[in-house]
């Protein structure tokens, strides 16, 4: 098994990593030697926390006790990789990250630890590719908080990550049988299917996303959850959704396609490639962005059950939609620059019945500009990214120099040190402590400046990933 070495192991590099918050399983770590040698002890899993109505948000399935030493911070933004010709970060969860580096993919922090022969618990381990698949091929990774569970390659099919056997499998079930784009797994289990908009299925125009409901193969595991249930057992989507609309571009009629889906805490959003973004959710939670009773109720050939269109954002092309598996905010940026976001911390409506409510009546979700003047001017903060932790959000300054930050920060997760913070979107929270808590603040990567630009931003569980490229001109 290969490693992979840390900052300072490459010469000439052109990709760096930053990281900055929570490192309590050594996923931030630099030092490609840091080991784990507690003995872990898990707690019994208890698979039906899910299916209570009335659940809390914060009961979720059972994670390692840790021993109190283990855990650490990396404080400032700290550079923990680099690599010569290609890296991308595919997967991010609880205590564990998938790079990909260099032609090699990696998994790196707690689940590396669990890899047969790996005695010395050395928290980075490579993968090996199935015999004719590279890196080149991959073009996606999934998995829940706890789980990396595997590869979407570029001609639509989809591997198996195997914990055990520290390999990958195809998989072949009719679930995959249409090429897939992309799946997202949220916090309750359900999980989402992007299907190619190419595909036999579509191939009218169009493009299909669909809901499975929880697999007993992820909500009776852990760390070694699978996608197993797919194959053995006879599961059924709950919900379809198939986009056959046209609109006109140009002059030009397009077919309307889905141009990415994200997960959150309890539901998914999902973006169209004329701008439109659609939400499907528990209504217990603040984290639609419209009406829970606002979906749709008709279109042709197609079960959308569940979805609803975000109709304060209609008429505004989005380019990028963010959100986060284990919260309920989420963000959209705008064709122009603008970013706006929703959602409330998850508390709020906790109680409330999953029944459909009554119809009428309704208010929408608040969906919020976000409003920033430049600090060396009068004009308003111009955005070419969003991107959402649990209860945060980053935001990457156009021209990719500076990010701007709202939200929790008691992991340090957004780069300001340990202090409770909250978003200008959080409610039950007091006006006045809003005002001084809710503000975004402006952070100087001072290490980027030259060469370096900042070109994606992945959030974890109370941590971020910042990816710097020097190829990109100034």
């Amino acid at each position: 098994m290969e490693h992979l070495s840390g900052y300072g192991g490459c010469d000439k590099e052109k990709l760096r990593l930053l990281a900055f918050g929570c490192n309590l399983y050594g996923q931030l770590t630099d030092d490609p030697d840091w080991s784990i040698e507690t003995n872990w002890k898990t707690t019994e899993v208890d698979t039906d926390w899910f299916k209570n109505g009335n659940t809390d948000r914060n009961d979720t399935p059972a994670e390692p006790i840790r021993e109190p030493s283990l855990f650490t911070s990396v404080d400032t933004p700290t550079v923990v990789m680099t690599a010569r010709e290609s890296m991308r970060v595919l997967y991010v969860g609880s205590h564990s990250i998938c790079v990909e580096r260099d032609g090699n993919i990696y998994l790196r922090g707690l689940l590396s630890t669990y890899a047969p022969g790996n005695s010395r618990k050395t928290r980075e381990l490579a993968v090996p590719l199935p015999p004719g698949v590279q890196t080149c091929n991959v073009t996606k990774a999934f998995g829940t908080r706890w789980a990396f569970l595997g590869l979407i390659l570029s001609d639509g099919s989809v591997y198996t990550f195997s914990l055990t056997d520290w390999s990958f499998t195809i998989l072949r079930c009719a679930a995959t049988e249409n090429p897939v784009d992309d799946i997202q797994i949220n916090r309750l289990g359900d999980i989402c299917f992007l299907y190619s908009p190419f595909s036999e299925e579509t191939r009218a125009g169009g493009s299909i996303i669909r809901i499975y409901p929880p697999l007993p193969s992820i909500t009776k595991h852990l760390y070694d959850a699978s996608l197993q249930s797919l194959i053995t057992g006879s599961i059924s989507p709950i919900s379809t959704f198939h986009l056959k609309t046209d609109y006109p571009s140009e002059g030009v009629s397009k077919k309307v396609i889905f141009k990415s889906i994200s997960s959150t805490s309890t539901g998914f959003v999902a973006l169209t490639s004329n701008g439109n973004i659609y939400t499907y959710g528990d209504q217990r939670f603040n984290s639609l962005g419209r009406p829970p009773d606002a979906v749709i109720t008709s279109i042709a050939g197609a079960n959308a059950q569940g979805w609803g269109q975000v109709t304060a954002l209609e008429g505004i092309v989005i380019n990028q939609i963010g959100a986060n598996p284990g919260g309920h905010v989420q963000g959209a940026l705008a064709e122009d620059g603008t970013v706006y976001i929703w959602g409330g911390d998850g508390t709020e409506n906790i109680n409330t019945s999953l029944e459909p409510r009554s119809k009428g009546g309704e208010e929408d979700e608040e969906v919020v500009m976000v409003d920033i003047v430049h600090p060396h001017g009068s004009e308003p903060v111009g955005f070419d990214g969003v991107y959402v932790g649990e209860d945060y959000v980053v935001l990457a300054e156009e021209e990719s120099r500076y990010l701007w930050v709202s939200g929790g920060s008691d992991m340090g997760q957004t780069g300001f040190g340990s202090d409770y913070r909250c978003l200008p979107t959080a409610l039950g929270v007091d006006e006045e402590i809003k005002k001084r808590k809710g503000v975004w603040r402006r952070l100087d990567l001072g290490m980027i400046e030259g060469r370096w630009r900042i070109t994606k931003v992945d959030c974890g569980s109370g941590y971020n990933l910042v990816l710097l490229d020097s190829n990109i001109s100034a």
